[in-house]
């Protein structure tokens, strides 16, 4: 060992030079060394039918990487120097801490490429939609854990009194919740939303407002897209707090109900019959109306000049009820022109009293009013 370490002395440069051809000597060997190890895993991974492995591999290459440069320098730091202290801390003690803050890291990779396979692989062939909802959740809260635990571990290697630290950070907590409380609001109102789940990604509802798909649930705020193509970001507490009407929920099909009115002395029996007819009819051409629930027709009310009808359908995509409705009011409008039923203008009745009629009342007005001057009289 001591002929092995003058002959690295002996070099020029002294201690420094040792230092740096003994770091590039330990790097190539344990390079060596990982490419062995890797080359073995890879061949049994590629025996196996899933992808984690395969992920997990490449995933914790980089880390094994970085942890051979620490271990490199440590040990020819170690052989050159001995025991020595940086900032008054021992070079052992510098790459314990590192190698805890190293490992740590690589298990919260590790963790995080196992739940996003399993959310990308194993969640989409479940028949809930729960765990791809708070897949992204689980996995933001494993890796502050993880994180967390990984940093109070070194610091208590260190010697380090965490107890007082974590009181101020009780302290500090409180005054940034009071700071943030908004913030916190629309945090919890995001997990109430996922954990209660009255919308769903790709649900289309209407808070307050605004309308449109759920792109996606966040932590602060959930984003919708209108039909007209224009992102919405709601902050949470606002769906909280407000009436949510999901447009897809129970089922996706949807009813929609449209109004048409007749003239008075329409045949009413008939009038049914020829909207009836129209709305199968356009059951037959319209692939986004659901022919499996029987439409309805029925007299809704006495309008000033008509008498109207209300008609229900059942649509499958609820954004698309309006090309529904145009194609049910032309088959409509097709069957009243068949049957000769009328569609009226708004109309106004006025009665025209004559001359004659003018002039006696206020003669008769005039009298009465003379007689009841006599009376009191």
């Amino acid at each position: 060992m001591l002929a092995f370490m003058d002959f690295f002395l002996s070099l020029p440069g002294g201690r420094i030079t040792a230092a740096v051809v003994l770091f590039a000597v330990a790097w190539s060997i344990f390079n060596i060394l990982l490419a062995v190890v890797v080359a073995l895993f890879k061949k049994l991974t590629e025996r196996t039918k899933t992808k984690l492995d395969d992920r997990i591999l490449a995933r914790l290459s980089g880390i094994l990487q970085f942890f051979i440069i620490i271990l490199s320098a440590y040990l020819s730091l170690w052989l050159v120097y001995g025991e020595t202290s940086v900032f008054g801390i021992s070079i052992t003690t510098i790459f314990t801490v590192l190698t805890i803050l190293t490992a740590g890291y690589a298990v919260m990779r590790v963790v995080d490429t196992i739940l996003e396979w399993y959310e990308e692989e194993i969640a989409p062939k479940t028949e809930t939609k729960f765990d791809e909802e708070y897949m992204p959740l689980i996995r933001n809260v494993v890796r502050i854990t993880l994180l967390v635990i990984t940093l109070l571990i070194a610091l208590s290697y260190l010697g380090i009194d965490i107890t007082p630290a974590l009181a101020g950070l009780g302290i500090a907590g409180l005054a940034v919740g009071l700071a943030l409380q908004d913030t916190l609001a629309n945090f919890f109102a995001g997990l109430y939303l996922l954990a209660d789940r009255p919308v769903r990604r790709g649900d289309y509802i209407k808070v307050g407002g605004e309308e449109g798909y759920v792109e996606d649930v966040g932590w602060r705020s959930t984003r919708l897209v209108t039909w007209d193509n224009k992102l919405v970001v709601l902050p949470n507490k606002v769906l909280a707090e407000q009436t949510i009407v999901n447009f897809f929920g129970p089922t996706e099909p949807t009813r929609h109900v449209i109004e048409v009115g007749v003239a008075y002395g329409s045949d009413l029996e008939q009038v049914e019959k020829a909207i009836l007819r129209a709305i199968k009819e356009a059951e037959k051409v319209d692939k986004n109306m659901d022919p499996s629930v029987e439409p309805f027709v029925r007299v809704d009310r006495f309008d000033d000049f008509s008498i109207v009808f209300k008609a229900g359908f059942y649509v499958k995509d609820y954004t698309k009820r309006f090309s529904t409705a145009s194609v049910v009011l032309k088959n409509i409008y097709k069957e009243f022109q068949r049957e000769g039923i009328s569609i009226p203008f708004p109309t106004h009745t006025i009665y025209m009293a004559s001359q004659a009629e003018k002039t006696e009342k206020p003669e008769k007005t005039g009298k009465k009013l003379k007689e009841k001057k006599s009376r009191k009289d």
